[in-house]
């Protein structure tokens, strides 16, 4: 597994064509609290350095947001060509619901398989989410693992203005032994984190089962299916679950019992400070 907790310099660099921010612009530091911008890192101690949007509090939250368009935070390139069942899993903060016009931006997360040439969307946000959210994604869901895997973080503030701020922290790539089990062979699952594993069987004709695991008795937990376009078709489970491993079954229908088309969808787990997701397909 490597991590990047941004304790030091790893590589990872701000700009990209189009950034035309005048504040708020990423760097590696010490955030200052506002409103909307966290008081610390999500790194425990003794870390304290995060990627923030501007770290500087100001005189209020508006002083140091970012103003004026957009910012981008690129990492470096990861060469994951002989890495099968790879997972990025990262912690982000986000918000963008005070200010003059709330929650009329979006925080963006893309990958490249071609070192930026090209891009393929991982998560977009359309509302705020002011806590250190662990995201993680199966990569091979999104793009090939090549020797030029890169991704991109972009927070903005275009017309008409609002207060955003937005965080990123303990970046890391997790290879699982495999994806059936979700077991990571650089630390295994000892109960310390919340685990989506693939569903099997993918793609499916008839019914699929999602595998999860959850390290905390009595976490809430929410299991969603998604098509292409982000529109839920189901819930499959919602409320408390007790600690250990769990199976939920698919039957490729939807909250109305009907059959969903053929195709491409998204399983979702959130629980507590987790969400993941991963894709599924329906062949007829």
């Amino acid at each position: 597994m490597e991590v990047h907790d941004f304790e030091s310099d790893q590589g990872w660099t701000v700009g990209d064509l189009g950034d035309n921010a005048t504040t708020g612009v990423w760097e590696r530091c010490d955030p200052q609290a506002t409103v909307a911008q966290p008081e610390d890192d999500h790194t425990p101690d003794p870390g304290v350095n995060a990627y923030i949007t501007q770290c500087a509090a100001g005189s209020g939250q508006g002083s140091y947001d970012v103003d004026g368009g957009k910012t981008t935070l690129l990492s470096p390139d990861f060469d994951l060509s002989d890495e099968p069942n790879a997972y990025v899993r990262y912690y982000r903060w986000y918000s963008n619901d005070t200010g003059a016009s709330p929650e009329t931006d979006d925080w963006v997360v893309d990958v490249s398989a071609d070192a930026g040439s090209t891009w393929v969307n991982l998560e977009t946000l359309s509302s705020s989410d002011r806590t250190w959210r662990m995201v993680e994604r199966n990569l091979e869901d999104y793009i090939a693992l090549t020797s030029q895997v890169k991704f991109r973080f972009i927070a903005r503030d275009d017309d008409p203005g609002s207060i955003v701020e937005a965080g990123v922290d303990d970046f890391s790539i997790v290879v699982y032994e495999d994806a059936y089990s979700g077991i990571s062979i650089a630390d295994g699952w000892n109960g310390d984190h919340t685990v989506l594993a693939r569903s099997v069987p993918n793609p499916f004709a008839g019914e699929t089962l999602i595998r999860f695991m959850i390290p905390a008795p009595g976490c809430e937990v929410r299991l969603e299916i998604f098509d292409v376009r982000g529109r839920k078709v189901t819930t499959l489970f919602e409320g408390r679950r007790l600690v250990g491993k769990h199976t939920a079954r698919w039957d490729g229908k939807n909250d109305c019992g009907e059959r969903a088309a053929g195709g491409v969808y998204f399983y979702q787990l959130s629980a507590e400070d987790f969400t993941a997701a991963c894709k599924l397909t329906i062949v007829k």
